[in-house]
């Protein structure tokens, strides 16, 4: 379980986030929700120890999420725009991400890519975003870690993508069993996958 208590994060004078608690089940899909400029990213990559709030603290299966290489391999974190190195292919990334989490299942990734007609070829930064960000997400899915912490992938999707997103995430809860924390402008983009739905509003 993934636990927030009064997390807190200022960016000079703004307030991004004032005060936040939530808990992530294990084996759910939670989507954190809410208008533009109420820190849905700045959550996620608090969660994802990418960031460190002002104030609070994020707690993964009750230890530190900070300084806590045991606690960090349990994430997989999908930024809004997940850096791609411009001479790297899908192939290239997949092995890097064999090196960096024990539990990467390149069985599984290679399932994933032709099931949804993916490539693994060419550099990843002359894909379409779309197809960049479906890829992604199966690189996440196929890193055998505990949970996927994700932003905003699924809104500039078309519905074929999103569509393909969805049945992914849905057969990726069930097996590996992976629990997601999926941050997304709105809720209704995910369809029915959603257990719970936390919303943020912006701090005035």
């Amino acid at each position: 379980m993934i636990e927030l208590s009064n997390i807190t994060k200022h960016f000079d004078d703004k307030c991004a986030l004032n005060r936040v608690s939530a808990f992530f089940e294990e084996g759910a899909v939670s989507v954190i929700t809410g208008t533009s400029g109420s820190g849905k990213s700045t959550l996620i990559r608090i969660i994802g120890g990418i960031i460190r709030p002002d104030s609070g603290v994020v707690i993964v299966d009750d230890m530190p999420i900070y300084d806590n290489v045991a606690t960090q391999k349990r994430l997989f974190v999908l930024p809004e725009k997940p850096y791609c190195p411009s001479y790297e292919s899908a192939d290239e990334l997949a092995h890097f991400y064999m090196h960096m989490y024990d539990g990467f299942r390149e069985d599984l990734l290679k399932e994933l890519v032709d099931r949804y007609g993916m490539s693994m070829t060419g550099p990843m930064r002359r894909m379409h975003r779309d197809a960049r960000d479906l890829l992604m997400l199966a690189m996440g899915i196929s890193a055998g870690t505990k949970y996927l912490v994700c932003d905003d992938l699924f809104t500039s999707m078309d519905d074929e993508l999103r569509a393909s997103a969805r049945r992914m995430i849905s057969d990726a809860r069930r097996n590996p069993g992976t629990t997601f924390v999926i941050a997304v402008s709105d809720r209704s983009i995910l369809g029915d996958i959603a257990d719970y739905t936390y919303e943020l509003e912006a701090v005035r």
